[in-house]
């Protein structure tokens, strides 16, 4: 057989090699393929892992194209050794912009945790918080979010060889906290503190040997407390209580208490004005149950620069005053006398200081008769020690005496010194065949103040048609709380069946 030329011969593909090695480029793809996926798996993990991290104080933050740094500013326990981030912390101060970026406004933190910390939640790294800022000048205002770009924790490592390293102190900083985490407001008669129930005090520790300081105090609202000395229209002892029952903010500086000073120790105690306690206690009992109190000391040598400033800590003040309740209001017969028989009750919180508020009872309307010709007159009454017509055109003090306090502030008391009750019959004059129609037509409003706002003796003025009426000297005692109710009993003659027939209709205006 002729063999081809060898120089002549085709070359002939090593199809087995080639094979194989396009087969490994195949496997080395989809192992590529895999790891990728896998590593964009794992760092999907990581980021849902790092989003579920506590968000701790000093953790960096973001709001559009600002970054910065949040702030803790409540005293609460501590994730590696920094102040743990809660749903409280939304205020301007929690939140610094490395490049003067400030907030103006913020509303409520969304995707915090499930876990709280001292009864709030959690923040977490993945939490935001929606808001409007501005830089400083004549910029428009941004609104967006404030996201976190860290947590503020870093991963610790197992061991750390700091032999020869400088040892570095834990950084102290001012501390303030109350004497008792929670008070009841309660007073004597005469506005005194009773024993066992203190005023809110505090201790101060850590702070600069000899600085002075400013405690600032605020109600409900924690963002009210400011960065510098003092604050503006805060607690003023000069002005009446009705005007600074309702102030939320104090500061021993701007109450004129300027030469507050800590120890050389770097610490000091402060206890809040016995006028500023009995004006918690003259808030209204719709507005006051349970409040939380606010505070922190700022510390300085020079009013207009703040050397330190602790972190915001709260205490819990009850009111005493726990309700008023109409127990009694129903018309009965007494030997023949018709009644509006009425009972009032107010209860507080510890038992035994029920005298720490009085009932102070006002009325307005009056009582008519009409003679068999259909003439009307008004029967005489006494007030005030003094005999008059039964005749109120204007609210005037339901009062027999001089006291102003209703049945001179002497009631029942039960539920083991919880519960005082005030009881009232006002009657109407009984008709008969010489005045055969009678209508009394008054109107009450029991009030309860603090027993040592209502003064001894009550004020008698004549009115119009020589009449009188007993109004409190201003200024008038505040008022906590208040139930209206009312008395009308018309009484007409049967002369036929010679007997008295009663209904209650709401008006009258003769026969």
């Amino acid at each position: 057989m002729d063999r081809p030329d060898k120089d002549t011969e085709a070359a002939i593909p090593d199809t087995h090699n080639q094979g194989a090695a396009q087969h490994n480029d195949g496997l080395k793809e989809a192992n590529s393929q895999k790891m990728e996926e896998k590593r964009a798996e794992n760092e999907k993990k990581d980021s849902t892992s790092e989003d579920l991290l506590l968000a701790i104080h000093g953790a960096k933050i973001k709001f559009n194209a600002h970054l910065g740094e949040f702030k803790v500013l409540n005293d609460v326990p501590t994730t590696q050794g920094k102040l743990t981030g809660t749903i409280v912390e939304k205020q301007i101060p929690n939140f610094t912009f490395y490049d003067g970026f400030q907030m103006i406004s913020l509303t409520e933190w969304q995707d915090f945790g499930t876990a709280k910390v001292q009864d709030n939640y959690v923040l977490l790294k993945k939490s935001t918080l929606p808001g409007t800022g501005k830089m400083p000048g004549n910029i428009p205002p941004e609104t967006g979010k404030i996201e976190f770009v860290t947590s503020g924790q870093v991963n610790e490592p197992e061991s750390i060889d700091t032999q020869g390293a400088p040892v570095v102190e834990d950084e102290k900083k001012i501390k303030i906290k109350a004497k008792q985490a929670s008070h009841t407001v309660v007073l004597d008669k005469n506005g005194s503190l009773l024993s066992g129930f203190p005023i809110l005090e505090f201790e101060i520790e850590d702070g600069i040997p000899n600085n002075l300081i400013d405690i600032q105090v605020v109600k409900e609202n924690q963002g009210l407390l400011t960065h510098t000395i003092g604050i503006g229209n805060s607690w003023d002892k000069t002005r009446l209580p009705k005007d600074r029952v309702m102030v939320k903010t104090f500061s021993s500086y701007t109450n004129g208490d300027r030469i507050l000073k800590l120890d050389g120790s770097g610490k000091a105690t402060y206890k809040m004005p016995l006028d500023w306690w009995r004006d918690l206690a003259r808030q209204p009992l719709s507005q006051f149950t349970t409040m939380k109190i606010y505070f922190k000391v700022l510390s300085f040598q020079n009013s207009s620069a703040v050397k330190e400033e602790s972190l915001v800590s709260d205490a819990e003040v009850s009111n005493n005053l726990q309700s008023l309740q109409i127990i009694i209001n129903r018309y009965i017969n007494e030997g023949g006398i018709e009644k509006k028989h009425f009972e009032l009750n107010f209860t507080v919180k510890e038992a035994n200081t029920t005298e720490m508020y009085t009932f102070v009872q006002w009325k307005k309307g009056g009582r008519e008769i009409w003679d068999g010709a259909k003439r009307m007159s008004r029967p005489n009454v006494t007030d005030y020690n003094q005999t008059h017509t039964s005749d109120y055109p204007a609210w005037t003090l339901d009062r027999l005496r001089m006291n102003p306090r209703y049945a001179d502030g002497v009631y029942s008391i039960s539920n083991g010194g919880k519960t005082a009750t005030l009881m009232d019959k006002p009657s109407s004059s009984t008709a008969n065949s010489t005045a055969p129609w009678t209508f009394t037509h008054i109107d009450f409003e029991s009030r309860i103040h603090l027993d040592f706002d209502v003064p001894a003796n009550l004020v008698v003025v004549n009115i119009a048609g020589g009449n009188i009426k007993g109004i409190i000297p201003p200024p008038e005692p505040l008022i906590l709380s208040s139930q209206t109710w009312n008395t009308r009993i018309l009484q007409i003659w049967d002369s036929v069946r010679s007997r008295v027939i009663v209904s209650h209709p709401n008006n009258y205006t003769g026969p």
